[in-house]
């Protein structure tokens, strides 16, 4: 399985949410299983909510996600030894070239009327 480094532990409670329910539980071990969109499903469990001012919980979340950001963007960095190339840095690659095409096509002149603007 090409993303088992991306999986939660086995001890991390997990609550997927598929529109297929024969999808849930494929990859790994699932505690609350949801059948439906994320939409009609968020929609469902908002009103269950309750609003906490505590900041503690919203801090280290922040922390935490500063962390896994940084490592995901040392993996979108290419290494002479990565072999197979890994999945973060071909993306971050393509994102990067789509860009640029984006841009230049944007600057230059059309070929049949001259005019700036994007190229068929």
């Amino acid at each position: 399985m090409p993303y088992r480094p991306f999986y939660p532990p086995a001890d991390v409670p997990v609550a997927q949410v598929a529109i297929r329910g024969e999808h849930i539980g494929r990859r790994t071990g699932v505690r609350v299983p949801l059948v439906g969109t994320v939409a009609d499903t968020a929609g469902a469990l908002l009103p269950l909510l309750r609003e906490k001012s505590a900041d503690g919980f919203a801090d280290r979340l922040t922390k935490h996600y500063r962390r896994v950001r940084a490592r995901l963007d040392d993996l979108a960095e290419a290494r002479p030894h990565d072999a197979p190339m890994h999945p973060q840095h071909v993306a971050a690659r393509w994102t990067g070239w789509r860009r640029a095409t984006r841009s230049s096509r944007r600057t230059r002149a059309h070929p049949r009327c001259g005019r700036r603007g994007t190229s068929p």
